[in-house]
Formats: structure tokens, C-alpha cells, sequence
């Protein structure tokens, strides 16, 4: 797939790679940046692959009524679970204090302290996986998107746009295994026309990589 050329992109700023890459280091990370003197908020993906990192910050005794919780996209359930994207951060997170935000039409969400982004082996990321959002559109900020996942019939669902996902003070990506540390090399060398490169050049700041074997 391909995506219009953004007018007057940004200059490229690589990712930094963080010294550890591990659950605990993510988790880590994104608990630092719970205050309790302000508001924050924060962009989850709300997958299987990020439900060990959620499990522990919801287990830590954190200022949580200050947090504010939005899912990169809510898609319907898979087989097996039990409800939606959002139901299940939800119930990951209804021993704690903090405010869980569901994406509805029209919304227009805050600036993150943090966008959370994962990728899947074939190098999609929440938004970024379909062309149904035009990528240099700041509007609407929470689109309709049509996904084929593997193995099953195509699902719509809601996500935010690619602009709202990089209006953060900070930008991480989880990844994990050889592959998706490969896609995400080649991305950065602008070899390759995944949602990974168009992201990694769409942002004047340095997004943090989370990697481990």
C-alpha cells in the first residue's frame, strides 16, 4: 500500500534505542510519567502483545486518578476475548483510579505525554495500517478503518488518525523479535513503504524504541 507524500515533511530525527528493552523497562518508563501534580494523558495499544506491560502498571500504586487512558484503535473482538479493545484495557485497569476514555466519532483528544505504538510482524501500527486515514489530515482525528486481519474476514474499527498519534510530548514503540526489529531498520533507513516509515518521517521527534529478543 501507499501513502500521499506529506508537503514540506519534517526532517528525519532517528529513534533512539533504549538501553533496555524488556516488560519492566516499558512499564518502567511509562510509570515515571504518572504525576500526581497534573493531568496526563496517554495512547495504549490495547493488544494481546502489550498485556504482561499493562498488567504490571496496573498492579503499581500509582497517582492514577491523575491518568487519563485512550486506546491507539478499538477493534472488535478477536475469538476467545471477551470484548473489545477498549473493554479489555478497561478490565486491565479497573482496580485503579484511572479514567479510561473510549474513542467515539467526533472526539478530539488531547495532547499525549506519551503515544504508546506497538507493530505487528507485517509492520502495521494501529492507524498507519490502513490508507482509510489520509495521513497529512489532521481531521477527523478518530477514523473509521476497514483492517484484514490475517486469517479472518475484514473488521471495521476505530483509531486515531496519524496526527493525533504523534500530537505527544513523547513517542515509544514496543517491538519484539528479529523480524520487527528488521522492518523497523529497513524503516529507517527508508527502505521500505510500511505505515512505520511514513510515521518514523512525519515527526519532528525522536520516537524511543523498546526491543528485545
Amino acid at each position: 500500500m501507499r501513502f500521499a507524500r506529506i508537503e514540506r515533511a519534517p526532517p528525519f530525527v532517528p529513534p533512539v534505542w533504549a538501553l533496555r528493552g524488556d516488560d519492566q523497562a516499558v512499564a518502567d518508563f511509562i510509570a515515571a510519567r504518572i504525576r500526581a501534580d497534573r493531568e496526563c494523558f496517554f495512547a495504549m495499544p490495547p493488544g494481546l502483545s502489550s498485556r504482561r506491560i499493562l498488567q504490571d502498571l496496573a498492579g503499581r500504586r500509582l497517582p492514577w486518578n491523575r491518568a487519563t487512558l485512550y486506546t491507539t484503535d478499538e477493534s472488535p473482538p478477536r475469538a476467545g476475548e471477551r470484548g473489545n479493545s477498549f473493554n479489555l484495557l478497561a478490565e486491565r485497569f479497573r482496580l485503579t483510579a484511572a479514567w479510561l476514555a473510549p474513542l467515539t466519532p467526533g472526539l478530539v483528544p488531547p495532547r499525549f505525554d506519551l503515544t504508546w505504538l506497538g507493530m505487528d510482524s507485517d509492520g502495521r501500527i494501529a492507524s498507519l495500517s490502513t490508507p482509510d486515514c489520509v495521513a497529512a489530515s489532521p481531521a477527523p482525528a478518530v477514523c473509521k478503518v476497514t483492517g484484514q486481519r490475517r486469517g479472518e474476514l475484514p473488521a471495521s474499527h476505530l483509531a486515531l488518525n496519524p496526527a493525533a498519534l504523534l500530537n505527544a510530548e513523547e513517542i515509544i514503540i514496543v517491538i519484539r523479535g528479529a523480524r520487527e526489529r528488521s522492518l523497523l531498520e529497513r524503516a529507517v533507513r527508508g527502505q521500505s513503504d510500511l505505515p512505520l516509515t511514513h510515521l518514523l518521517r512525519s515527526t519532528r521527534r525522536a520516537i524511543r524504541i523498546f526491543w528485545t529478543a
